[in-house]
């Protein structure tokens, strides 16, 4: 069977085989990807997902991302529509709406359709929910590597991004040095680090140079690249029975990385705004 990279279409690698999932790289472009028919329990994006699991990480959402964002779309176009992929519970929306009051905002997730005024929640699926509208500009915060079929999700990026609009995409570096050192440990047999990273639910091992690749394929150009971190307070401790002195040395060990990440611009996070070229007709 073959594994052709989702981003080149270049054969890919077996790189690791980790315990929910088989990770190929591809020698092309450098895209890291797993074998989604690999997955025995595929993520459903319920409830649990989000206040369980993940609970850290939607409680404390990157405040300092939200804000260079919004400021770069009111710079843009100060009453743009906006339109969030994959917005789970709203927050960044929930975030531009207080910035500034004069952006129309839609947001749509699988799994939730929260409220608050001033937006337009949607549940349904990106791909197939039927929009009679364009957006001035299209974001997707850490979404992307969630999906297994990411030129179809571009295409469909593509189709609501008016000619000249902004796409803003938000994903995981593997190429960063939470990565590197990882990868290092599983090959030492601590292998618990990678396979927290090359979760089930993340198909799709972006790096600089992959994407890149992937959106300058897809005729976008991009103007900014953002290199950051998640917020210590938002990453989720493996056990969270451990004792308190254990969590205070983790956190201690991630400021460390993730003070030399940005020294390096080697974040475990990164921040594409890209403008859109094409002069695509309407969905």
């Amino acid at each position: 069977m073959l594994f052709l990279c989702p981003v080149c279409g270049e054969k890919g690698r077996l790189g690791l085989r980790c315990k929910e999932a088989d990770i190929y790289r591809c020698p092309g472009c450098d895209h890291c990807f797993s074998d989604y028919d690999s997955i025995i329990d595929h993520e459903n994006y319920g409830q649990d997902y989000f206040e369980e699991r993940h609970r850290n990480f939607f409680k404390y959402p990157d405040l300092r991302l939200y804000g260079k964002i919004a400021s770069y779309i009111s710079a843009f176009k100060v009453n743009a529509s906006v339109i969030d992929l994959g917005c789970g519970r709203g927050e960044f929306l929930k975030f531009l709406r207080k910035k500034n009051a004069q952006l129309s905002l839609t947001g749509i997730d699988l799994a939730n359709k929260p409220e608050a005024d001033g937006i337009d929640f949607l549940r349904g699926d990106v791909l197939t929910a039927p929009f009679d509208e364009q957006f001035d500009v299209v974001t997707c915060i850490e979404v992307i590597e969630h999906l297994p079929d990411i030129q179809r999700f571009m295409s469909r990026m593509n189709k609501l991004c008016k000619p000249g609009g902004l796409v803003i995409i938000g994903t995981i570096n593997d190429r960063s040095i939470v990565y590197d050192i990882a990868r290092l440990l599983f090959y030492f047999g601590f292998k618990s680090p990678c396979e927290r990273l090359y979760d089930k639910h993340h198909l799709n091992h972006f790096n600089l140079a992959s994407l890149k690749y992937f959106v300058n394929k897809n005729n976008y150009s991009i103007i900014k690249t953002i290199f950051h971190n998640n917020p210590i307070v938002s990453v989720d401790f493996p056990n969270n029975n451990a004792p308190k002195w254990m969590i205070c040395i983790f956190r201690i060990f991630l400021r460390i990385m993730f003070f030399l990440s940005i020294l390096s611009k080697r974040t475990i996070l990164q921040t594409i705004i890209c403008k859109h070229q094409n002069k695509l007709s309407k969905s």
